[in-house]
Protein backbone atom coordinates (compact mmCIF):
# COMPACT_ATOMS: atom_id res chain seq x y z
CA UNK A 1 0.00 0.00 0.00
CA UNK A 2 2.83 2.41 0.85
CA UNK A 3 4.31 1.90 -2.60
CA UNK A 4 0.97 2.70 -4.24
CA UNK A 5 0.63 5.85 -2.15
CA UNK A 6 4.15 6.91 -3.14
CA UNK A 7 3.55 6.00 -6.79
CA UNK A 8 0.33 8.04 -6.88
CA UNK A 9 2.08 10.96 -5.18
CA UNK A 10 -0.59 11.27 -2.49
CA UNK A 11 0.27 14.05 -0.05
CA UNK A 12 -1.61 15.40 2.96
CA UNK A 13 -0.87 19.09 3.48
CA UNK A 14 -0.54 20.66 6.91
CA UNK A 15 -3.78 22.56 6.26
CA UNK A 16 -5.64 19.37 5.35
CA UNK A 17 -4.29 17.63 8.44
CA UNK A 18 -5.34 20.56 10.62
CA UNK A 19 -8.83 20.48 9.12
CA UNK A 20 -9.18 16.73 9.73
CA UNK A 21 -8.26 17.15 13.39
CA UNK A 22 -10.33 20.30 13.90
CA UNK A 23 -13.39 18.60 12.40
CA UNK A 24 -13.12 15.56 14.66
CA UNK A 25 -16.08 15.82 17.04
CA UNK A 26 -14.10 13.91 19.68
CA UNK A 27 -12.20 17.12 20.33
CA UNK A 28 -15.25 19.38 20.57
CA UNK A 29 -16.54 21.13 23.63
CA UNK A 30 -19.46 23.55 23.52
CA UNK A 31 -19.90 22.95 19.78
CA UNK A 32 -16.38 23.97 18.75
CA UNK A 33 -12.88 22.54 18.63
CA UNK A 34 -11.17 22.51 22.01
CA UNK A 35 -7.39 22.38 22.15
CA UNK A 36 -7.78 21.23 25.76
CA UNK A 37 -9.89 18.23 24.69
CA UNK A 38 -7.28 17.42 22.04
CA UNK A 39 -4.48 17.58 24.61
CA UNK A 40 -6.46 15.44 27.07
CA UNK A 41 -6.98 12.83 24.35
CA UNK A 42 -3.24 12.75 23.63
CA UNK A 43 -2.40 12.36 27.31
CA UNK A 44 -4.98 9.57 27.82
CA UNK A 45 -3.73 7.80 24.72
CA UNK A 46 -0.08 8.11 25.71
CA UNK A 47 0.83 9.53 22.32
CA UNK A 48 2.50 12.76 21.25
CA UNK A 49 0.90 15.23 18.87
CA UNK A 50 3.48 14.50 16.11
CA UNK A 51 2.86 10.74 16.43
CA UNK A 52 -0.91 11.20 16.31
CA UNK A 53 -0.71 13.61 13.38
CA UNK A 54 1.58 11.26 11.44
CA UNK A 55 -0.93 8.45 12.00
CA UNK A 56 -3.83 10.64 10.83
CA UNK A 57 -1.85 11.73 7.76
CA UNK A 58 -1.06 8.10 6.88
CA UNK A 59 -4.72 7.11 7.23
CA UNK A 60 -5.75 10.00 4.99
CA UNK A 61 -3.17 9.06 2.36
CA UNK A 62 -4.53 5.51 2.34
CA UNK A 63 -8.10 6.78 2.08
CA UNK A 64 -7.16 9.04 -0.83
CA UNK A 65 -5.23 6.33 -2.65
CA UNK A 66 -8.07 3.84 -2.28
CA UNK A 67 -10.51 6.44 -3.57
CA UNK A 68 -8.22 7.12 -6.49
CA UNK A 69 -7.90 3.43 -7.32
CA UNK A 70 -11.63 2.85 -6.98
CA UNK A 71 -12.46 5.90 -9.11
Amino acid sequence: MSLEIEKLGVVVSDNALRDIIKNDKSFYKDDSFSRTEYEKFLLKSGITAPQFEANIAEQEKRRQSLSSLAG
